[in-house]
């Protein structure tokens, strides 16, 4: 390695105790040996330190531990904040580096410089390293996407959700000191939020073949493994970083969603984001159509020229991002069942009290039938 390693590998750390040694042991065991390993463990209470400790006398490796658990968007930031390679890697604590990993995509960037990042494929492992069958792996399709170029990324980013690998990146430290730091506002998507701003100005590559195994850990252990306080807060974040958007220049917003501006919207003449969100409010997505309903109210908080309190009055008029309606309606279906099955067993009720009336006539007759053959067989 040089005094001043060409690549800093970043890798948060917590509670992987199973997993951490052999992550560390596939970035120092790469192909490529000009980097760095940069760990810093985010207050994990499994022993995981202990475990990272035992590679603190390799010059390679530089450690930190934090007390408390801040976060992994923080925890990335404080090894960004350490590293001092010209190129910069991510690193899950419970991921593996395939041996070429850091060599085939150094080797990409050096010869195509006007790339700000390389990310790729991946293999999937489970608990144990063995490959996972796609039916038991909740991520089976979530990478496998491929865009030919960042505004088509840029797009899918908007409607459909992230479809790029953390752990697979290569990116230049200069990009990564100008687009700023992780936001740790940011709990299940901060990665997701970088690659936003990332396309926003910067173009990449995603090469064909994996260069991480990442593991897919039972039960949903893995951080973004699907779960109901995971959709939540990844419903929310995206819905924040959709306002990344707004910001962008007219010529990227406008050559990612060409084919989602129609003539009659265009024709309007107004920034690419009020054109986009015009767009998104002729979309039956809900997620979208707040996104429109957001960017037409800021517009108008800001008197930005040709957009009026008509047009926000038209759109909020026309079209229900939170689903008011739609939930008034299934509130009142839900009533009317709840009525009719009260009615019904009211009638049930009524039937069962009938039934056990005529049961009890029918043996009040059956007594006295018996009674009238007894005196028969008497006389």
């Amino acid at each position: 390695m040089s005094a001043t390693p060409r690549v800093s590998v970043l890798m948060p750390s917590y509670n992987h105790a199973p997993f951490v040694a052999q992550a560390i042991e596939s970035v120092l065991g790469q192909s490529y040996s000009d980097l760095e390993l940069i760990v810093v463990d985010d207050g994990s209470t499994d022993g995981t330190p202990d475990i990272v400790s035992r590679y603190a006398g390799d010059p390679r490796v530089r450690i930190e531990v934090f007390s408390v658990n801040q976060g992994a968007a923080t925890a990335t930031n404080h090894c960004r904040s350490m590293a001092r390679g010209e190129f910069v890697a991510l690193l899950n604590s419970d991921d593996v580096f395939l041996p070429d990993k850091v060599a085939q995509q150094v080797d990409l960037l050096d010869r195509h410089p006007g790339l700000a990042a390389v990310f790729s494929q991946v293999q999937f492992i489970d608990e144990r390293g063995e490959p996972v069958d796609d039916a038991a792996n909740p991520f089976a399709t979530l990478f496998r996407t491929t865009q030919p170029h960042r505004f088509a990324w840029l797009r899918m980013f908007f409607l459909q959700g992230n479809g790029l690998c953390h752990p697979t990146i290569l990116a230049r430290r200069s990009v990564y000191d100008t687009l700023g730091p992780f936001d740790p506002a940011f709990r299940q998507l901060h990665d997701f939020d970088m690659w936003v701003r990332l396309c926003a100005h910067h173009p990449i590559h995603v090469m064909p073949q994996p260069t991480v195994a990442y593991r897919v850990l039972l039960q949903g252990g893995n951080a973004s493994a699907p779960g109901p306080a995971v959709f939540r807060r990844t419903v929310w974040e995206h819905s924040r970083i959709r306002h990344r958007y707004r910001s962008m220049d007219d010529a990227t917003l406008r050559r990612a969603f060409r084919a989602d501006l129609p003539d009659h919207i265009t024709a309007r003449r107004l920034p690419a984001s009020l054109l986009l969100a015009l767009a998104m409010a002729e979309r039956p997505e809900p997620e979208v159509q707040l996104f429109a309903l957001e960017t037409m109210q800021d517009a108008i908080d800001r008197c930005v020229p040709g957009v009026t309190p008509h047009d926000l009055h038209a759109m909020a008029g026309a079209i229900d991002p939170l689903r008011i309606l739609e939930f008034a309606a299934l509130q009142a279906a839900a009533d009317d069942a709840t009525h009719h099955r009260d009615v019904a067993r009211l009638r049930v009720d009524a039937l069962a009290i009938a039934l056990d009336q005529t049961r009890i006539g029918l043996r009040s007759i059956a007594n006295e039938v018996d009674g009238t053959l007894r005196g028969l067989r008497g006389v």
